[in-house]
C-alpha cells in the first residue's frame, strides 16, 4: 500500500522589493525535473524531504538543504566582471508541499526556511494547524500528539513501532529510518542501500528493522521482548562471571585450592564450587579442615588441667584498680586541704600582725602621746587585698572605725580563721590516716595478685605449648568461619543468577517461537523476482543474475552470502539500487500488507556514468509501471539536446534549459 501522492511543490521567498518562487506539480508515475548543475535542481527535489520534516535522510549533517540564495540574498545578473549586480537580500522563505493520502485526503504543508523551521503548519480544508518538529522535553515529534511526524504517520496511515535500541530500550521507528528507501540524493545515497540511515538513534538492527516494517512485519512486540530478555541474560551472565571472580579471589586470598562445579548453562545447579584445604599432597574441603581443626581443639581441652586461681586473680585485679582510684582521690582530697590550710595560715600571720600594731597604737595613746603617731596600713584588714589611694571625696558624716573597734574586730577575725584552721588539720589527719590505711590494704592486694602471678607462671611452664597451641587454633578457627559464611553467600547468590537465568532463556525461547511477524514468503519471492526482472531491463549483465538473491536476514540483494552492493563495480551497484527501490514502489502497490511512502526520488540517478541505454530503461519503467500508481521523481543535468532521445510525453516533464534558474 502507497502512503502518500505528492501534488505540488513551491519554494517561495520574500525580499524586500520582490518575491521569487519555482512552483512545480507533480503526475502520476514518472516526473522528470531537468535542469544543469548549480540550478537549483538538487535543491528543489530535496524541498521535498524538508517539507516533510526529514532533511535528516539527505546527510549526516541534519541541515537544511538550502543555498544562500534561499536564506541570505539573491544577485541578479551576477558576473565577475559587472559591478552593478543588483541584490535582493531575504526577509523570509518557505516551502509549501502538497500532498494527498491513500483516501484521498488533500493537505498543505508550510516549513519555513528562513522564520521558524522547526514548525510545520498544516493546512486542510481551510483550517490551519501547527506542529512542531524534533523534541519538546523528554517527547519527540514521533509521539506527541502535537508533534509533525507523529500526525503524518497517522496520516499515511502507519503505526510506527515500537523496536529495541542496542541498550535495550525501546524507540519508535521513526519515519528518517523508514525514508532512505525511497529517496536517494545526490551526495551519498548512491554509495549503498539505505545509504543515509540515521544510525545516531542506535536503534538495534536498523536498516533490517525499517525493510522488515516497509515489507509488511506488523507487530514488532515480541522483537521487544527477545532484546529485553537478551539484555536481562547478558546482565545474569555478567553477573555470574563477578560471582566466579570473588570465589576464585576468596580462595586465592586465603591459600585455599577453588574447584568450580557447575556453569550458568549447567543443566542443573549443584553449586558454584569448593575451597580444599592443601596439606602435603592431601586436600580436604574447607568444611572437613574445619571439622578436623576443632576436634583437635576439643582434645587439647580435654588435656588440659583447669588452673583454679583465674577467677581469683581477676577479682584482685578488680580490687587493686578500685583501691588505687580511691587512694588517687582522697590523696587529691588531702592536697587540697593542705593548699588552704597554708592560705588561711598566712591570713592568720597578717592578722595577727595588724592586732598587734592597733594594739601598740592604743598603748601609746593611753599614756598622753601626741606626737610622731603615724599608722599607716597597705592592706585591708578583712581581705588582705591592697588598697589603692582614691580621689572620690568622704561623705558628710561618715566616720571611721577607732581603735578599739579595729582591735575588736581583728579579734573576731582570728578567732573565725583559728576554728576554720582547726578543723582543716583536723580533716587533713583523718584523711592521711585513712589514705595510708588503704596503702597498707593496697600493698596486700599487690601481695596477693603477685602470688597467683607465680602460680599462673607455673601453670604456664606446664601446659604453655598446649594453651597457645589452642589460641592459634581458635583464632584459624574464627578466619575458617568467617570462609565459609562468604562461601555460602556466593553460592547463595550464584543459585539465584542460575535460576534466573534459566527462567529468562526459557523466556527468550518462547519469546522467539512466538515471533512469527516476519515478512510473508510471497512478499519475500515477490521481491527477489521484481528486482530480477529490473536489473534486465536495465541491461545488468556482470554475472549470472539469476544466482542474485535476497538475504533472508537483512532482505538486501546477496550472492554467495555477501551484500552485493559492496562487493561491485560502481554503475553496477547504481543499477541495482534503481531495481531495488523501484521493487519496493512495485510491491507497495501490489500488496496492501506492503508500507511504501507512494514515491521514489533519484537525485542525479546517472551516477558514475551509467550507460544511456540503462538511463532510458530507467525511465521507461518507471513511466509504464507506475502510471496508475506511485510516482518516480528524478532530477537530471543530462543535456537538453539529450532529453528529445528519451522518448517522454512533455506532461512528465519540467525543463530549465541551461543557464536558466529554477527559482524564478
Amino acid at each position: 500500500m502507497l502512503g502518500l501522492k505528492l501534488l505540488r511543490l513551491s519554494i517561495n521567498v520574500i525580499t524586500k522589493n520582490k518575491n521569487f518562487s519555482v512552483n512545480i506539480p507533480f503526475n502520476d508515475g514518472l516526473n522528470v525535473i531537468r535542469a544543469e548543475n548549480s540550478s537549483g535542481k538538487s535543491t528543489f527535489v530535496n524541498s521535498i524531504a524538508y517539507a516533510l520534516g526529514l532533511e535528516s535522510i539527505l546527510g549526516p549533517g541534519r541541515r537544511a538543504p538550502f543555498p544562500a540564495a534561499i536564506t541570505n540574498a539573491i544577485f541578479l545578473n551576477k558576473n565577475k566582471n559587472n559591478n552593478n549586480e543588483q541584490g535582493f537580500f531575504v526577509v523570509g522563505s518557505f516551502v509549501d508541499l502538497e500532498v494527498s493520502n491513500k483516501n484521498g485526503d488533500i493537505v498543505c504543508l508550510r516549513r519555513e526556511v528562513k522564520g521558524n523551521p522547526d514548525k510545520i503548519t498544516v493546512v486542510s480544508n481551510g483550517e490551519a494547524q501547527d506542529f512542531f518538529l524534533k523534541s519538546a522535553g523528554s517527547v519527540g515529534s514521533a509521539i506527541s500528539e502535537l508533534g509533525f511526524h507523529n500526525w503524518l504517520a497517522k496520516f499515511i496511515g502507519w503505526n510506527l513501532p515500537m523496536v529495541p535500541r542496542f541498550d535495550g530500550s525501546l524507540s519508535p521507528l521513526y519515519l528518517e529510518c523508514i525514508f532512505p528507501l525511497f529517496f536517494i540524493e545526490q551526495k551519498r545515497g548512491w554509495s549503498e542501500i539505505q545509504a543515509n540511515a540515521p544510525l545516531y538513534y542506535k536503534i538495534k538492527n536498523l536498516k533490517r528493522t525499517a525493510l522488515e516494517f516497509c515489507l509488511g512485519v506488523s507487530d514488532f512486540s515480541r522483537r521487544g521482548d527477545v532484546e529485553k530478555y537478551k539484555v536481562e541474560i547478558r546482565q545474569l551472565e555478567t553477573q555470574w562471571e563477578s560471582i566466579k571472580s570473588s570465589f576464585k579471589t576468596l580462595g586465592d586470598l586465603n591459600g585455599l585450592l577453588v574447584n568450580f562445579d557447575c556453569d550458568i548453562d549447567s543443566d542443573n545447579y549443584v553449586r558454584l564450587g569448593v575451597l580444599y584445604h592443601v596439606s602435603n599432597g592431601d586436600r580436604v574441603t574447607i568444611g572437613e579442615y574445619l571439622s578436623n581443626l576443632q576436634r583437635r581443639i576439643r582434645k587439647i581441652d580435654q588435656s588440659l588441667q583447669g588452673w583454679s586461681f583465674g577467677r581469683e586473680l581477676e577479682v584482685a585485679i578488680t580490687e587493686r584498680q578500685l583501691i588505687s582510684e580511691k587512694i588517687f582521690a582522697l590523696s587529691e582530697k588531702n592536697n587540697n586541704i593542705e593548699a588552704t590550710t597554708r592560705k588561711i595560715n598566712r591570713k592568720l600571720i597578717s592578722i595577727e600582725n595588724d592586732l598587734d600594731r592597733y594594739k601598740q597604737l592604743r598603748r601609746l595613746i593611753s599614756v598622753g602621746a601626741k606626737n610622731g603617731i603615724n599608722f599607716e596600713t597597705k592592706n585591708c584588714p578583712v581581705c588582705d587585698t591592697k588598697l589603692q589611694e582614691s580621689f572620690i571625696p568622704v561623705e558628710d558624716g561618715y566616720e571611721p572605725m577607732t581603735i578599739d573597734q579595729n582591735i575588736a574586730y581583728l579579734e573576731d577575725q582570728k578567732k573565725f580563721y583559728d576554728a576554720i584552721s582547726s578543723r582543716n588539720n583536723e580533716e587533713l589527719r583523718a584523711g592521711i590516716v585513712q589514705e595510708r590505711s588503704m596503702q597498707s590494704e593496697l600493698e596486700k592486694v599487690e601481695a596477693l595478685i603477685g602470688s597467683f602471678k607465680d602460680e599462673e607462671r607455673k601453670y604456664l611452664d606446664a601446659f604453655g605449648s598446649e594453651i597457645k597451641e589452642v589460641a592459634e587454633l581458635r583464632f584459624l578457627e574464627r578466619e575458617l568461619q568467617k570462609i565459609i559464611s562468604q562461601r555460602d553467600k556466593l553460592n547463595a547468590n550464584a543459585e539465584r543468577v542460575f535460576k534466573e537465568h534459566s527462567l529468562k532463556f526459557e523466556s527468550l525461547e518462547i519469546a522467539m517461537k512466538s515471533d512469527l511477524g516476519g515478512v510473508s514468503k510471497e512478499i519475500f519471492d515477490a521481491l527477489k523476482s521484481r528486482l530480477i526482472a529490473n536489473l534486465q531491463d536495465f541491461s545488468y549483465k556482470n554475472m549470472n543474475i539469476h544466482a542474485l538473491d535476497i538475504s533472508s536476514q537483512t532482505f538486501r540483494p546477496e550472492l554467495d552470502g555477501f551484500d552485493i552492493v559492496a562487493d561491485i563495480s560502481a554503475s553496477d551497484s547504481i543499477r541495482i539500487i534503481w531495481a531495488y527501490t523501484l521493487a519496493l514502489m512495485e510491491l507497495g502497490v501490489e500488496f496492501d500488507a506492503v508500507k511504501h511512502g507512494g514515491f521514489v526520488v533519484f537525485d542525479e540517478p546517472r551516477q558514475h556514468e551509467a550507460s544511456h541505454e540503462s538511463f532510458i530503461a530507467l525511465l521507461k519503467k518507471s513511466k509504464e509501471k507506475f502510471s496508475v500508481k506511485g510516482q518516480v521523481i528524478i532530477a537530471t543535468s543530462i543535456p537538453v539536446a539529450d532529453m528529445a532521445v528519451l522518448g517522454l510525453d512533455e506532461s512528465c516533464l519540467t525543463v530549465f534549459n541551461d543557464g536558466e534558474y529554477m527559482i524564478q
